[in-house]
């Protein structure tokens, strides 16, 4: 309903861990009036934004939200095929940090300005 009032459709992506007694979850949304930048990508066809990120905490009755931003890397309509490891976003979760390792790859080629970590417990 909402596409047909005019608002337009969102993707997103999902990270989570869950330590058994504790939930954390990072998704990214991408949406055309929330994400900022756009980064230079190395081919045609596939776009990099900055859009609105969000880490989660669910541990016992209680949950902690902490906004951010990162990348979200989309193929544009009509982008030539290529092989499924080209374009890839990876996180894993770094135990000595305590963060989530963010890596983008483009066309097998690293983005740089994407790479981030995400700590769990940031100091304020």
């Amino acid at each position: 309903m909402s596409i047909a009032v005019g608002n337009r459709g969102a993707s997103e992506w999902h990270f989570s861990i869950n330590f058994q007694t504790k939930l954390v979850a990072l998704s990214v949304l991408s949406t055309p009036y929330l994400c900022t930048d756009e980064y230079p990508s190395p081919t045609q066809g596939i776009r990099i934004k900055v859009c609105p990120s969000r880490l989660v905490t669910f541990q016992s009755n209680s949950y902690s939200v902490i906004d951010g931003a990162a990348c979200f890397v989309e193929k544009t309509p009509g982008a030539p095929a290529e092989d499924s490891t080209a374009t890839v976003t990876y996180a894993a979760y770094d135990v000595p940090s305590r963060s989530i390792r963010l890596r983008y790859t483009v066309s097998h080629q690293e983005i740089d300005r994407c790479a981030q970590s995400v700590p769990l417990h940031p100091e304020n």
